[in-house]
């Protein structure tokens, strides 16, 4: 047999399955030989657990312990009955006595082995045809086949279908290969695990580039091994690699075999359908399935838990890339990806109008009643890694007209399901695509995209960039209806950077664009903008009245979901104008439409307003229930932002009534939301953290450091100089620091003209001077003469 393996980490429920079958082969509960088949794709480690496993069993299997590899994979592979010969010979049969046929070998070959107890691997099998003459009949024989193939038809006692490995046994297998446990540590070795998709072949070689070759960093590693186009190279320095391990089983295939696995890589998602499939290809739906399931057969594309959904390993998806950009022309590469476009955005457009009802004319009856029923929001849920590369292709082909029709009937998805990054980053390539066009709209739209997706993503620096191109696009666009959105996403790009009446203004001119052509759905979406803009002026009534005028239009066009979304908005402007009543009646119609459309991502927001609103009427014990089944949603979702939003305000619910359970609130919204990069949130809570200290007796110092040192331009100056007030309040800080704390928050809100939160800055400051006058002429009065 081959060396033991170095460095072995993980298989622990492999394991534990084969060593019970090895127990069974020596205690005579099965009634023949046990025969383990250890299939999978390419470098996952078959023949390395076999050999493992073996090892261990030596002193127990203590006869004969064959070994031979079947070269499955090399394009000959070898002979059962030359394998059985060279067996024998092993064996001490006289060679020139072995019978001639592969039968009668066969048939020596068990009769030697039925009083043994020894181990045999057959590693890289071919085929179940290559096996079924090398395996032994009765006795104590404890077989291993390791092949690529799923072997069916072989009569196996067990079957183990490797895996890759999980992250853990993946870094431990890392620390252990290199020497180097501080990688537990290592801010960088995730990605590098991820990025060689838990391959342990890959793994290996990548252990060998960290302790050997230049000893690289896992930050260099990270990087090279991003750029998809060079992630091969570096996993391959030589022939035994994984381009060479995956290129073994490439050449098994037949030649239309090979020409499907290479069109599959034209998808621009690892995960796929079969009707995909049948597009890329050109082929019927009903033979596409049978030649996946061939590849499946090879552990080349891999069955999802979804019957009809298949999905490609990263590395192999890769191999699968350079092949058809090898092997394929550029002509019919694009070929390919337009068939593809022309399959899948009819699609896309007609399940993105779905969900908007000013658009639902467009559709069939049929295609409203599936609506109704959820089906178009669905299958843009499982469909969206897709469509996304699917719109790259767009770009990269310059369909303008498609684009335009893309970024119009997708937006409200994206904005049900706040896929804000998602979309960002696809704006970019859009962005590029008009410019390479010298298409005005659509340069026009794409910018709008991204000034939506930057003002949406708080990403300051991107809006700013976003908005000078913007004002220059709109030059040349003369057509009122697109003046009127990029208006308003003007409107919502200044809005981030708390220029609130430079975007009122904005938000006003789309209005009256809309409102002169009768569009009803763009001047209710105007009317929740200006609202929103009013509220941030501290101008409640006025934002209540255009939020009205919002929801009134929601509802007489039926748009059920832009309904809720006023109707929380509404609340928030409800409460902040001291009308708690109605603000917890609005937040709960909210809730329960968004709970209708199963929008937990809503129902978690609405959940959080509603509570605040409940805690300013003192229902504490309702607003508690509130925030623990939101922070229940934002748990079930990932959501880490909107869990430490949760936590901190079950942390001010719980202050000066528990006060050691508000810090371990605080305490881990703290924790949460610098995890999540959510600095407002983080800030609030060391604030309140402060204040909990100071109520317990502590010194609240280190909290009001670390709120001022996150301070800084990565919060909106409206909401920094808010920040600083409350800051200002906390017990324990000195005279001194408050007044500091205070001139700073006046100079941030004087720059952005918010009069509200300035008003209170400046009674403060004068309290200030005022406490510090009166200490002054008390510490100048003559000393009392009595005793």
């Amino acid at each position: 047999m081959p060396p033991t393996p170095a460095h072995f980490h993980g298989r622990s429920a492999e394991l534990a399955k084969l060593s019970s079958l090895a127990e069974q082969t020596l205690d005579g509960t099965s009634n023949s030989s046990s025969v383990a088949s250890i299939v999978g794709k390419p470098g996952v480690g078959k023949t390395t657990l076999a050999v493992r496993l073996a090892w261990e069993l030596t002193e127990r299997f203590d006869g004969p312990q064959l070994f031979v590899d079947l070269r499955g994979t090399d394009g000959k592979p070898l002979d059962p009955g030359d394998v059985l010969r060279g067996f024998l010979v092993a064996l001490g049969e006289n060679a020139t006595t072995i019978p001639t046929q592969t039968n009668e070998r066969s048939a020596l070959f068990r009769s030697i082995l039925i009083t043994q107890r020894g181990l045999l691997i057959l590693d890289n099998a071919a085929n179940a045809a290559q096996i079924e003459p090398l395996l032994p009949g009765s006795g104590q024989i404890f077989t291993f086949v390791t092949s690529r193939n799923a072997l069916v038809g072989l009569a196996s006692t067990l079957q183990v279908s490797l895996d890759v490995l999980p992250h853990q046994d993946a870094l431990e297998f890392l620390m252990s290969a290199t020497g180097r446990p501080e990688l537990a540590e290592d801010e960088h070795v995730e990605d590098v695990i991820e990025l060689c998709g838990r391959l342990p072949l890959a793994l290996r070689i990548i252990a060998t580039l960290l302790c050997g070759w230049g000893n690289w960093s896992t930050a260099h590693l990270a990087s090279s091994l991003r750029d998809e186009s060079e992630r091969l190279d570096r996993l391959s320095p030589s022939d035994v690699g994984v381009r060479a391990s995956i290129g073994l089983s490439y050449r098994q295939l037949q030649k239309q075999a090979r020409r499907i696995f290479r069109f599959l890589a034209a998808i621009p998602n690892a995960t796929f359908d079969y009707r995909i499939a049948a597009i890329v290809t050109g082929m019927p739906e009903r033979l596409i399935k049978r030649r996946l399931e061939d590849l499946v057969d090879l552990h080349l594309v891999e069955r999802t838990g979804l019957d009809t959904v298949y999905t490609f390993h990263d590395l192999i998806r890769i191999f699968a890339r350079e092949r058809l950009e090898k092997e394929e022309t550029q002509e019919q590469i694009a070929e390919i990806e337009v068939r593809l476009m022309k399959g899948l955005l009819p699609q896309a457009l007609r399940a993105g109008r779905a969900l908007i009802p000013a658009m639902r004319a467009k559709l069939t009856p049929k295609e409203i009643a599936a609506a109704d029923k959820g089906h178009a929001l669905r299958w843009l849920d499982r469909e969206w890694p897709l469509i996304r590369g699917v719109i790259g292709l767009v770009a990269k082909h310059e369909l303008t007209g498609d684009l335009i029709l893309l970024l119009r009937d997708l937006e409200r998805y994206v904005e049900m399901r706040e896929l804000w990054r998602s979309w960002l980053e696809l704006s970019k390539d859009v962005v590029d695509a008009s410019e390479r066009a010298n298409e005005p709209l659509l340069r026009l739209l794409a910018l709008v995209m991204k000034t939506y997706a930057s003002a949406r993503t708080h990403d300051i620096d991107g809006t700013r960039e976003a908005l000078e191109r913007l004002d220059s696009a709109l030059l040349e666009v003369a057509d009122p209806r697109f003046q009127a959105e990029a208006m308003n996403a003007k409107g919502n790009g200044l809005r981030l950077l708390s220029d609130t009446k430079g975007a009122l203004e904005c938000f006003k001119k789309a209005y009256h664009f809309y409102d002169s052509m009768s569009e009803g759905s763009g001047r209710s979406i105007c009317a929740h903008n200006i609202a929103s803009a009013y509220r941030d002026l501290g101008q409640y009534d006025r934002a209540i009245e255009f939020y009205l005028e919002d929801l009134q239009g929601a509802r007489d066009q039926k748009d059920h979901w832009s309904e809720a979304w006023t109707l929380n908005s509404l609340g928030g402007a409800y409460d902040l104008a001291g009308k708690s009543e109605d603000a917890i009646r609005v937040h709960s119609q909210a809730y329960e439409i968004f709970r209708h459309v199963d929008a937990h991502g809503f129902m978690s927001r609405c959940l959080h307003d509603l509570g605040i609103a409940l805690q300013k009427k003192g229902e504490d014990s309702t607003a508690i229930r509130c925030h623990t089944f939101d922070l229940a949603l934002c748990l079930a979702r990932d959501d880490v932002r909107g869990a430490s939003m949760a936590l901190g305000r079950l942390g001010d619910l719980s202050l000066g009534q528990n006060d050691s359970r508000a810090a371990a609130f605080y305490d881990a919204a703290i924790d949460l939301s610098q995890a999540s990069g959510d600095i407002d949130t983080a800030v609030t809570c060391l604030i309140n953290r402060a204040h909990t200290a100071a109520r317990c007796f502590t010194d609240p110092t280190p909290y009001v450091d670390a709120a001022r040192s996150l301070l800084g331009e990565g919060i909106l100056v409206r909401r920094r100089g808010a920040l600083l007030v409350s800051l200002s309040q906390v017990d324990g800080v000195s005279l001194e620091t408050r007044n500091r704390f205070l001139s700073d928050a006046i100079e941030l809100l004087e720059s952005v003209d918010a009069q509200t939160e300035l008003k209170r800055a400046r009674d403060l400051i004068d309290s200030l001077r005022d406490e510090a006058t009166n200490s002054q002429e008390s510490d100048h009065e003559p000393a009392s003469n009595q005793p």
